[in-house]
């Protein structure tokens, strides 16, 4: 998965994420039809700013009701610090 699927942060956060920290991602749209979605992962790998995380939660972002995920629990996400919107619980 590329990063180049996740939103950029409103703002550079200054907390360093390390291995085992939860984040909380969000997506562009993506497949067919384009969904947004909101992603939680924890942090199983790190290279300076470069991350890979497993998904603990996958929310489309505007759909009530939708069968189809691009994302699913278990997978892994490449993401950069720029991309981490804040923690997750």
């Amino acid at each position: 998965m590329s990063d180049v699927i996740f939103e950029q942060a409103p703002m550079k956060l200054i907390t360093r994420f390390t291995l085992g920290d939860n984040v909380s991602l969000v997506t562009f749209p993506v497949g067919n039809p384009p969904v947004s979605y909101r992603l939680e992962a924890k942090i199983v790998e790190t290279n300076d700013n470069n991350f890979v995380g497993e998904v603990t939660k996958v929310e489309p972002v505007g759909r009530d009701s939708f069968e189809q995920h691009h994302f699913h629990l278990g997978g892994h996400v490449e993401f950069q610090a720029e991309n981490i919107l804040g923690n997750a619980p």
